[in-house]
């Protein structure tokens, strides 16, 4: 689920740091439930062994023929017993049969890349156990992937089959879990607004810091310029001396002009993050207000009551 061989990261890519990436997949690992997972881009392996020293039996399939290859040969250093938890498959998920469900599913920046969102998730979700769960990572903001997520469009990704029942804003990357067997989906709330105005501060402070940190290494590469400018005026009479201080200008003035290329395309992503997220929250306030009509009307209250009702009795079984 990697980006092929050769291909280069927008110059703007968002990388998580190697913190940044121990957490996510601490999280992933703690969220698991039940003792069949089904690792769906497991990539190299490595989460779906951990779970397998645990006792859990996995499944991890890939698209990619060489992270299987490299995830076997991972497999085979560890001892018999573990090796009879976890198999890996090179298997295009699209096209893959199943026999049998999962407790639980794991999508690690799986579906950033992929294009038929829909398709894909529904067939994640008929492959969940009937207490099982989803548990996904994805990147928040803007990434070279194919697409991004934001609050709204993972609530749209609900089914009848399962709903998401947490979200969690890390660093960088967003966590979600869907489950079967909750009575009702989750829909905008005071509590999901509030978590996405904290992650738009984060994400505000991280843009600033690498806006802080171009902006000085623009300086420095300005006075490198100014410097071999005054250079190649002083040595315009030596040919040989010239030659090399144009060559060394022509190098410092093409790094600047990419520094500030950078410089521009991560202000432009931080406006496309400010507009997305203000209409995010028009979008809220004005679900806010149909919920708040509806709750009060005659049928919503009926609608309360029922759910009420529905909770009182189960808490009594």
């Amino acid at each position: 689920m990697e980006m092929g061989k050769g291909a280069k990261p927008m110059y703007h890519q968002q990388v998580l740091t190697d913190e940044e990436k121990l957490e996510q997949a601490n999280w992933m690992v703690q969220q698991i439930s039940g003792n069949h997972v089904l690792d769906i881009g497991c990539g190299n392996g490595l989460k779906s062994i951990y779970l397998g020293r645990e006792g859990k039996f996995v499944l991890g399939i890939d698209a990619d023929t060489d992270q299987i290859k490299a995830a076997n040969q991972h497999l085979k250093s560890e001892e018999k017993e573990i090796q009879q938890f976890v198999t890996f498959e090179q298997a295009n998920f699209f096209l893959k049969e199943f026999n049998s469900t999962y407790d639980t599913v794991m999508l690690q920046h799986v579906l950033e890349h992929v294009a038929d969102i829909d398709t894909f998730f529904t067939k994640a979700a008929s492959l969940v156990s009937e207490t099982g769960k989803i548990v996904i990572a994805i990147p928040f903001g803007k990434t070279a992937a194919k697409r991004t997520f934001f609050l709204q469009e993972l609530l749209d990704l609900q089914t009848d089959e399962v709903a998401m029942s947490q979200l969690e804003f890390f660093h960088g990357w967003i966590g979600v879990i869907y489950e079967r067997g909750l009575d009702q989906r989750m829909e905008w709330s005071a509590d999901l607004q509030q978590k996405l105005e904290l992650a738009f501060m984060d994400k505000e402070a991280r843009y600033a810091q690498v806006n802080k940190d171009l902006l000085h290494r623009l300086e420095i590469q300005q006075e490198i310029t100014a410097q071999l400018e005054q250079k190649l005026i002083a040595n315009n009479s030596m040919q040989s001396a010239n030659d090399h201080v144009k060559q060394d200008y022509l190098r410092e003035k093409k790094e600047k002009v990419l520094l500030q290329k950078e410089l521009y395309d991560t202000y432009s992503e931080h406006e496309a993050t400010i507009k997305k997220y203000r209409a995010l929250h028009r979008e809220y306030e004005g679900l806010l207000t149909r919920y708040h009509n509806l709750k009060n009307s005659k049928l919503g209250k009926l609608t309360t009551k029922y759910w009420q009702l529905r909770r009182r009795k189960r808490g009594n079984k």
